[in-house]
């Protein structure tokens, strides 16, 4: 990285957190099950699936233009931290509110190491199989 670079870095690093922490990926992930938990059914289901699907769509157009080839092991680590974080957080959940919350952490995970990973139809499909199936069990 060049000593000139950090100027444009820097609001691409923000803004990658914030993506990251609307998300609920793992270093942010610390609200999603106080959320899922203390929220109304129908407003969970509204207030954390719909943006996160506008957001992981947002986040593929930025990266097939480029903007995050330079964060890309940011998304590594964020990835790799949710699949962990969420799979443990997962083995000692007795409400089902925030069972389905550490499962979503956990599948953000395997998303964002699809980002990385720049399968992008392996991406989209599992887009909308996660939309799919996460505002189904909402409505259940």
């Amino acid at each position: 990285m060049a000593p000139t670079a950090w100027p444009y870095y820097l609001p691409l690093g923000l803004m990658l957190v914030t993506f990251l922490f609307k998300l609920g990926a793992a270093p942010f992930h610390q609200w999603v099950p106080d959320l899922y938990d203390g929220v109304p059914t129908p407003i969970t289901a509204w207030m954390t699936h719909i943006p996160k699907i506008a957001v992981l769509i947002f986040m593929i157009t930025i990266s097939q233009i480029g903007i995050l080839t330079n964060l890309e092991p940011f998304l590594l680590l964020a990835g790799g931290l949710s699949m962990i974080i969420g799979s443990l957080g997962l083995g000692s959940q007795y409400r089902i509110k925030r069972f389905l919350a550490y499962s979503a952490i956990s599948h953000l995970g395997f998303l964002l190491l699809a980002l990385y990973s720049m399968q992008l139809d392996s991406y989209m499909y599992y887009i909308i199989i996660y939309g799919f199936t996460s505002l189904n069990i909402f409505c259940i």
